[in-house]
């Protein structure tokens, strides 16, 4: 047992595989590498939060990851379940905040903006308004 802090005058502390930096009085924080892979694993109540400048910007609980602030992701994404995106704008395209309702097609304005409206009753058929709209 420890009784005040523990300076390491500037050398390393070295721990072996499997062996673990623990924190919380009842050792809710482990931080150890088990000869293949690093992890910090919350262990107790709570969620895993990380922060800078005191700013928590990832929070991983036992149902997911939620991320505070802008994301950036460099390569491809690949999403198992659904994606909602509503009002955002993805490779320069902005997406409609709504479901619309029955009957409403896509259309765009020609400049990247998508909005829901109703099928034309005149000028184009309803097989070319359809056509548009996957086509998109």
């Amino acid at each position: 047992s420890l009784g005040g802090n523990l300076a390491s005058n500037g050398n390393s502390i070295d721990f072996a595989d499997n062996d673990k930096a623990r924190f919380g009085t009842g050792n809710d924080l482990e931080v150890f590498h088990n000869a293949t892979n690093s992890i910090i694993n919350d262990a107790g109540t709570g969620d895993l939060q990380l922060q800078t400048g005191g700013s928590t910007k990832l929070t991983i609980q036992s149902t997911g990851v939620g991320v505070t602030g802008n994301s950036a992701i460099s390569g491809d994404a690949n999403v198992t379940g659904s994606v909602t995106a509503a009002g955002a704008t993805i490779a320069s395209i902005t997406y409609p905040t709504s479901d619309g309702t029955n009957g409403q097609v896509m259309t765009t304005n020609g400049s990247g903006t998508l909005s829901l409206q109703a099928l034309p009753s005149s000028g184009a058929s309803v097989g070319q308004s359809i056509a548009f709209a996957i086509a998109l």
